[in-house]
């Protein structure tokens, strides 16, 4: 059933105002992953540092559970794992309210070292020189790093940053706070260039021929949360598409498989890209879920793996469906399991 938004919020600020006092029992030891696992990034309850990473062996159907826990490191336990990104051999982790970089070697999630941030960071790209930029939802600047973390350059930028994507000769970055995509310029070292969207911008893919897809959610109640494509070059929304506020999300997710876009709202939203035209959009209703959270798409076969938050209440669950939509099968991860990475 449904929730309605009011709800929803409610449940979520007390979710961050108390502890789950069941959520650090039963720690698992870490297990070999094995080539062909898929990685779940658990996000864990604001201010208990624990976050996680789950493991699944698709080719097995199997769970491998808990296959990173800082907490058990000597540098302590993360807060809210925002995000990862592969960079060849390293996967960098992004723990937002640990205001925390965390490199591991990315087959054996072994950690290898911890970089400071400027308070918040959300995401980090790597632009097509090599450098990196991490985007900061209260800061008010961005970083920009070397690819080995050695040198650091601040950039100013007002307004919350979040969702990036590497584009042209630096990134492309959403600002929920403003409704508007920001171009990073990696020569200039300077955000050149922008684009104003009817919603909050959360998150970002880079499409074809310039184009890219924009996803955002709501905040606030009356606020509707929409997805759309834009043509950079001409600074044209070429589809635009709203959701009521009962069918929008918190932190709604976007994906791009083959020919189509996939938004995650509280259903799981269809755009083919060489027939924009609202007729055209399809879901799959999520009617089962409580707090859809997470989107992955394996590259390989375009399964599904769809995470249910529920609310932060319980540990959390990946669905596995085929691209029909049909369920596979289902695992339990971390709280808050909000990202996927496949291997």
């Amino acid at each position: 059933m449904r929730a309605n938004f009011q709800i929803l919020l409610a449940v979520w600020l007390l979710v961050l105002a108390q502890a789950c006092t069941d959520a650090d029992d039963d720690v698992q030891v870490p297990v070999d992953t094995g080539a062909s696992s898929v990685l779940v990034l658990n996000e864990g309850l604001f201010r208990r540092g624990n976050a996680n990473i789950s493991g699944y062996d698709a080719e097995a159907s199997t769970s491998l559970g808990t296959v990173y826990d800082p907490s058990n490191s000597a540098a302590g336990g993360l807060d809210i794992l925002q995000s990862a990104t592969e960079l060849g051999d390293t996967l960098v982790l992004v723990a937002n309210n640990s205001n925390s970089l965390v490199l591991l070697e990315t087959e054996t999630l072994e950690e290898i070292d911890r970089f400071e941030a400027l308070g918040s960071p959300r995401y980090l790209t790597r632009m097509g020189n090599g450098q990196l930029l991490v985007t900061d939802l209260f800061a008010g600047r961005l970083l920009e790093l070397n690819p080995d973390f050695t040198q650091a350059r601040i950039i100013p930028q007002e307004g919350q940053a979040e969702g990036s994507v590497a584009f042209e000769d630096g990134a492309l970055f959403a600002s929920p706070s403003r409704n508007i995509v920001f171009y990073y310029d990696a020569i200039l070292g300077e955000v050149t260039d922008s684009l104003a969207v009817p919603f909050r911008a959360n998150g970002l893919v880079v499409l074809d021929d310039g184009r890219i897809g924009v996803c955002g959610g709501i905040l606030s109640s009356g606020e509707s949360g929409g997805l759309a494509i834009v043509d950079w070059n001409s600074k044209t929304i070429d589809f635009s598409i709203s959701f009521s506020e009962s069918e929008s999300s918190l932190y709604p997710r976007i994906a791009v498989h083959q020919n189509q876009l996939f938004c995650l709202q509280r259903d799981l939203v269809i755009v083919p890209l060489d027939d924009l035209d609202l007729t055209s959009v399809s879901r799959i209703i999520l009617e089962n879920f409580v707090d859809p959270y997470g989107l992955g798409i394996d590259p390989i076969n375009g399964e599904f793996y769809i995470s249910d938050a529920k609310s932060g209440l319980n540990f959390g669950e990946v669905i596995r469906l085929s691209p029909a939509g049909v369920p596979i099968d289902s695992f339990d991860v971390g709280i808050f399991p909000n990202g996927f990475i496949f291997r």
